[in-house]
C-alpha cells in the first residue's frame, strides 16, 4: 500500500490561524454550601463543529486551569499522543502535539494537534478528535473523556491544468499531482490555504495570494515528486511550507544517514523552522551562521571569507542534515526565495568538494544553468564539469556537463534536474562561482516535453547493480549505475593527455565516485561497483561512474576492468544468497556504430541484459603473509573485477530492446484481476479468494476495505473524484487509477 500512501504525502503545519474558536462551558458558576467551596467547571474554548482546513490543527483551551492527566501528572506529549485519538471517516490518523503552554503563567493551557506530514484531510470529510481524562487540580472538576466533532471544508480541487474554478479567499485550494498548474499574467488565485501534492507545480505569472498557509508536499522514496513554486509574478502567503522526505537507505540502525538540501526560505533555517517527525535523533549544521566558519571536510580553516557570496551568505542556502537512522519528514517553513538570480561566489574547497544547494522553491534544470552565459566563462559553474547529486551522501548519481551523459538510474535527462531542497557536489578544488537563475527553473512536464528523445553526442551503454534480496534492495532510481561511452582517435587522444595519472581520469570528460575514498569509509551503500583502471598507490579505491574509451575498429575490441566491491551486504551474513546482486544493461545508445558488448564470467550481453550474481561478504584472504579477515571497507580490499568487452563486427546482429520491467531489483508478481466502471459502482473481477482489495481516496485515506470471497468485488463511490484500488494478494499488489466523473 505503499503506493497510495505515497499520493498523500503533504506537508505539517503548525498554523493555527485558520480556526475559529467559541466558548464551550462544561458546568456553571462556582457555589457555596454550608461554607463550603464547590469546585468549578474549567471553560473550554474549541472549535468544535466548525469547518477545518485540508491541514488542519485542533486547538483546545483550558482557561483559569492547568490541564493534568486523570492521575493529576502534568501533561506530556507522549503521553497525549498514546492517549487522544483522532478518526476521519472511521480511520484513525497520526498527528503531532504542538507546544504546550505553561498554565502557571497565564491560566491558561493550550493543547494542539496537528495532522501528519503523510496527510492532507478529504474534502468534507468528518473528523473526530477524542480527549481522555483530564483533571485540573484543587478547585475545579474533573472532564472525562470526550468526542469533539469538526467536518473539512468543501475545497477546490484541481486536477486539470487548464481549469479554472473561482477563487476565493474563504475556500482552500488543492493542486493535484503531477499537474504544472500556470496563473497567467492578469489573472488572480485568491484562496485560504493552498496545498500542492508531491509532483504538483504552481507557475505564476499573475498574482498569487494565501491568506494562510502554503503547503507543498512530497511522496515518498522518490526524489523528483517534490512540489514547486516558480514565480514571475506576485506571490505572497502567510506562510510556505515545504517538507522532504528522507529515507534511511542503508537500512542499518548503527548506519548514519546524511542529506545535503537546498535552502528555500529566504533566510537563514533555525532549528525551530526546520522540524522533523517522527526522528529520535539527528543533528543539523544548517545553524552556522554568516562571518563563522564549520569544518565540513571542505573548508580551508582560517579562510572563511572565501565562502561567502558577494550578495549572501553562503549558509542562507545550504543546510547538512546528517546521523538520522529511520525514514520521516524534514519541513521548511518561512517566506521563500524570490531573488531573480543568486550568486554563489568566491567558493573554494579543499578534500571532499564543493556543496552546491538549490537555492529555489521549485526544480533547477541544471543543463540551463551550465549553458547560461553567466556561467561559461570565468571560474562559474560549466567549468565544474560534473555535479553528483546528492540526495544522500551515500548515494550520488553524477551528471558531466561536458558530455552530457548522467548516471541516474532512469531516463538520462532526469539526471540534469535537481529538485526543491536537494544540493549537489562537486569534485574540482579550485575556486568557483555559481550563478542561478529564476529563469533556469523548471517543471517536470516542461522538461520531459525539452529532452526526451534527445540524442547524446557520443555512443554509451549504461549499467545498473543492485541487491536481489527484496529487504536490502534499494530499487529503482537508487541502484549503482556507470556508463562506458566511445569517442574518435582524436578525442581519445585529448583524453589521454587530461588524465590524471594518480587517479587514471580525466575530469573534462570523466568522473568518478568519492564515496570509495578513505575519508567517506562510514557511507558506503552496497552495492557498489564501476570502472577500475591501475591506479596510483594513494587511488586503489575509487571507482570511475563515466569512462571513455577509445571506439574499436571493426575486429578489434576494448577491454574495461569493472570492479565490484568484495563485500556486497552492509552487515555480515552466513548465507551467501544474502549477497546476491542484479547486474544488467540500463540502457544504450551504439546508433550507427558497430559496437556490441558481452561479458563472459557473468554471462551478460545485449541477448542477455540482466543477470544475477553471488558475491561474498567478508572473505579470509593472506595479506603479508598473515591470514587477514577482508571487509569491504578494508584498505587491502581487491575488488572483484570483470572483464567487460567491447568490441565492434563487420556485420553485427540486432540490439533487442532491453526489458524495462527486468530491471527491477526484485521480480514483482502481478495480480491477475480486472476492473471496470459503471457509474458510480467499481466492479473488480478475477480475484482469488483471500486476497484484500481497498478503496482509497487521492489523500490517501482508506474508505473501504474487503476480503474476497467469491472472485468479485465491487464499491460504491458516491462523491467524483481520483480514487485508487488496490488489490493485495500474497506479497503481489495491484494498484488502478480511477477517475470519476
Amino acid at each position: 500500500m505503499k503506493e497510495l500512501r505515497q499520493i498523500a504525502s503533504v506537508m505539517l503545519s503548525m498554523c493555527l490561524s485558520c480556526f475559529v474558536g467559541f466558548a464551550q462551558t462544561e458546568g456553571s458558576d462556582d457555589t457555596v454550601v454550608d461554607d463550603e467551596v464547590v469546585a468549578e467547571d474549567v471553560e473550554v474554548v474549541v472549535n468544535n463543529g466548525y469547518p477545518v482546513t485540508p491541514k488542519p490543527a485542533f486547538t483546545f483551551v483550558y482557561k483559569e486551569a492547568s490541564a493534568l492527566d486523570a492521575e493529576g501528572n502534568a501533561l506530556t506529549k507522549n503521553w497525549l499522543r498514546n492517549n487522544v485519538s483522532i478518526t476521519v471517516g472511521g480511520t484513525e490518523i497520526d498527528f503531532v502535539v504542538g507546544p504546550l503552554t505553561n498554565g502557571a503563567d497565564t491560566n491558561i493551557d493550550t493543547l494542539s494537534f496537528i495532522t501528519m506530514d503523510n496527510y492532507y484531510l478529504p474534502s468534507r470529510a468528518k473528523v473526530e478528535v477524542t480527549m481522555p481524562d483530564l483533571s485540573f487540580g484543587e478547585g475545579y472538576n474533573d472532564i472525562e473523556s470526550q468526542t469533539y466533532t469538526f467536518y473539512v471544508e468543501n475545497y477546490i480541487t484541481i486536477g486539470n491544468a487548464t481549469d479554472k474554478p473561482d477563487f476565493n479567499e474563504i475556500t482552500s485550494v488543492v493542486i493535484e499531482s503531477g499537474i504544472t498548474y500556470e496563473v497567467a499574467e492578469g489573472d488572480k488565485m485568491l484562496c485560504k490555504t493552498l496545498v500542492l501534492e508531491g509532483g504538483a507545480t504552481l507557475k505564476n505569472k499573475g498574482v498569487v495570494e494565501v491568506k494562510d498557509t502554503a503547503f507543498y508536499h512530497c511522496i515518498e522514496e522518490s526524489y523528483f515528486d517534490q512540489a514547486g513554486l516558480i514565480n514571475f509574478g506576485e506571490y505572497s502567503a502567510a506562510s510556505s511550507v515545504f517538507v522532504k522526505f528522507s529515507s534511511n537507505i542503508v537500512k542499518r540502525e548503527d548506519k548514519r544517514n546524511q542529506i545535503i538540501t537546498g535552502n528555500m526560505i529566504k533566510s537563514s533555517m533555525k532549528l525551530k523552522d526546520l522540524t522533523i517527525y517522527p526522528f529520535t535523533f539527528y543533528s543539523s549544521n544548517q545553524s552556522i551562521q554568516e562571518g563563522g566558519y564549520y569544518s565540513l571536510s571542505s573548508w580551508v580553516d582560517g579562510q572563511k571569507d572565501k565562502y561567502l557570496s558577494t550578495e549572501y551568505g553562503y549558509m542562507s542556502f545550504y543546510n547538512q542534515i546528517n546521523s538520522y537512522f529511520e525514514d520521516g519528514y524534514f519541513r521548511f517553513k518561512g517566506d521563500v526565495r524570490d531573488a531573480e538570480t543568486v550568486s554563489m561566489s568566491n567558493l573554494v574547497v579543499k578534500n571532499v568538494g564543493l556543496r552546491m544547494p538549490n537555492p529555489y522553491p521549485a526544480m533547477l534544470d541544471l543543463n540551463e544553468m551550465v549553458s547560461d552565459p553567466l556561467n561559461t566563462s570565468g571560474m562559474g559553474a560549466k567549468q565544474l564539469l560534473k555535479f553528483a547529486q546528492m540526495p544522500y551522501a551515500n548515494k550520488a548519481f553524477y551528471y558531466n556537463t561536458h558530455i552530457g551523459i548522467t548516471t541516474y538510474d532512469g531516463e538520462m535527462w532526469k539526471g540534469y534536474l535537481m529538485p526543491v531542497g536537494t544540493g549537489a557536489i562537486n569534485h574540482v578544488h579550485r575556486e568557483y562561482t555559481y550563478n542561478i537563475k529564476k529563469e533556469h527553473l523548471t517543471d517536470m512536464q516542461t522538461a520531459k516535453a525539452k529532452y526526451e528523445g534527445q540524442e547524446i553526442k557520443y555512443p554509451y551503454v549504461r549499467f545498473y547493480c543492485d541487491y536481489v534480496d527484496k529487504d536490502k534492495a534499494h530499487g529503482k532510481g537508487y541502484r549503482a549505475v556507470f556508463a562506458v561511452y566511445f569517442v574518435d582517435e582524436d578525442t581519445y587522444q585529448e583524453v589521454l593527455d587530461t588524465r590524471n595519472v594518480k587517479w587514471q581520469i580525466a575530469d573534462i570528460y570523466e568522473s568518478r565516485d568519492l564515496t570509495m575514498d578513505k575519508s567517506l569509509e562510514g557511507y558506503i551503500m552496497y552495492p557498489y561497483f564501476g570502472i577500475f583502471r591501475q591506479q596510483g598507490k594513494d587511488a586503489s579505491k575509487s571507482f570511475i561512474t563515466i569512462g571513455a574509451e577509445k571506439m574499436p575498429d571493426v575486429g578489434s575490441s576494448t577491454k574495461v576492468n569493472i570492479g565490484v566491491a568484495r563485500e556486497l551486504a552492509a552487515n555480515t551474513a552466513e548465507n551467501d544468497e544474502d549477497y546476491k546482486v542484479k547486474i544488467g544493461i540500463l540502457d544504450h545508445n551504439l546508433g550507427s556504430t558497430k559496437i556490441r558488448f558481452k561479458c563472459e564470467e557473468l554471462g551478460l550481453s545485449f541477448d542477455n541484459p540482466h543477470v544475477t550474481w553471488s558475491g561474498k561478504g567478508e572473505t579470509k584472504e593472506i595479506v603479508d603473509g598473515v591470514e587477514t579477515t577482508i571487509l569491504y571497507h578494508s584498505h587491502n580490499s581487491d575488488r572483484k573485477l570483470f572483464e567487460f568487452d567491447f568490441y565492434a563486427e563487420e556485420n553485427p546482429s540486432e540490439i533487442p530492446d532491453i526489458d524495462e520491467e527486468d530491471i527491477t531489483a526484485v521480480d514483482e508478481v502481478d495480480v491477475a484481476c480486472t476492473l471496470s466502471v459503471e457509474n458510480s459502482k467499481v466492479v473488480v473481477n478475477g480475484v482469488n479468494e483471500g486476497a484484500i482489495v481497498t478503496l482509497t481516496s487521492l489523500s490517501g485515506m482508506t474508505l473501504d476495505k474487503k476480503d474476497v470471497k467469491n472472485g468479485v468485488v465491487s464499491f460504491e463511490i458516491s462523491d467524483k473524484g481520483i480514487y485508487f484500488v488496490a488489490v493485495e494478494q500474497g506479497n503481489a499488489t495491484k494498484v488502478f487509477k480511477l477517475l470519476i466523473k
